[in-house]
């Protein structure tokens, strides 16, 4: 309880202090505005909606393009009916968009799609959309009972090479796990490195979980005790839960 009390109200508002973010102030506006009724979240949505509308429309030629082509102004978008208006755009078209931001005094972040289509899309946000990207992915892990400070791994392919990541796993009481190879030895080693670690939730990619959690089934082995299990990037099928192994471990 003071593990979450300390990284919740202390630790995210002083990395938000050294990022320049502000992840603290949108979790709180989140978890209030999660209660509300049905008619303040349309009124909330749709003003954001107008918002948005108006800053694309005015400030990307793709887009008030767009909408001329489709014969509808930013005033035709009066609330969330009103999107099946606006014509759907592809990772082209997006790309085209991304060619017209100008420069800013702002921090641009860049980020990339998982490529689960076949064509990663590398995209970009300010500190703002990240901060609210940062605040929703702890809210939804909220809903499945994790608090900022219990124990979790990350099961990935993919070798931990930011110093700054591996701080905040640190701080966040994450262990990371790079699996390089699919290999007997290598899904040997993350399974130890998960018992040992004793987490209370863990997060992976559907696909190389079920690789690991078949192999595991094999062996015979027992399921590993967890509270909750997050997955990311692919979908998630029927068939990515290999029935059996995880019963009892959530």
């Amino acid at each position: 309880m003071l593990t979450q009390i300390f990284n919740t109200n202390i630790l995210l508002p002083l990395s938000d202090l050294l990022q320049g973010s502000s992840i603290y102030k949108k979790l709180r506006f989140l978890q209030r505005s999660q209660w509300w009724s049905a008619d303040e979240l349309e009124h909330f949505q749709n003003e954001r909606l107008s918002s948005i509308i108006n800053y694309s429309y005015y400030n990307f030629p793709f887009y008030k393009q767009l909408f001329m082509n489709a014969g509808i102004s930013p005033d035709d978008i009066k609330g969330i009916s009103d999107l099946k208006k606006v014509p759907i755009i592809n990772k082209s078209g997006i790309r085209e968009i991304i060619k017209e931001i100008k420069p800013s005094k702002n921090k641009q972040i860049p980020n990339w799609s998982s490529g689960s289509t076949g064509s990663p899309l590398k995209y970009y946000y300010n500190q703002e959309a990240y901060s609210l990207r940062m605040a929703s992915g702890i809210r939804a892990w909220n809903w499945m009972g994790f608090q900022l400070g219990d124990k979790y791994v990350k099961l990935s392919q993919n070798p931990r090479n930011s110093h700054i990541k591996k701080v905040q796993d640190f701080l966040n009481r994450s262990k990371y796990i790079y699996v390089k190879e699919l290999s007997e030895k290598s899904l040997t080693d993350a399974y130890n490195s998960i018992v040992s670690y004793k987490p209370e939730y863990l997060r992976s990619y559907p696909d190389p979980l079920k690789l690991m959690v078949k192999f595991l089934m094999e062996q015979g082995v027992e399921g590993i005790k967890l509270k909750g299990i997050n997955t990311t990037g692919n979908i998630l099928f029927q068939s990515n839960l290999a029935q059996g192994f995880w019963e009892h471990a959530v």
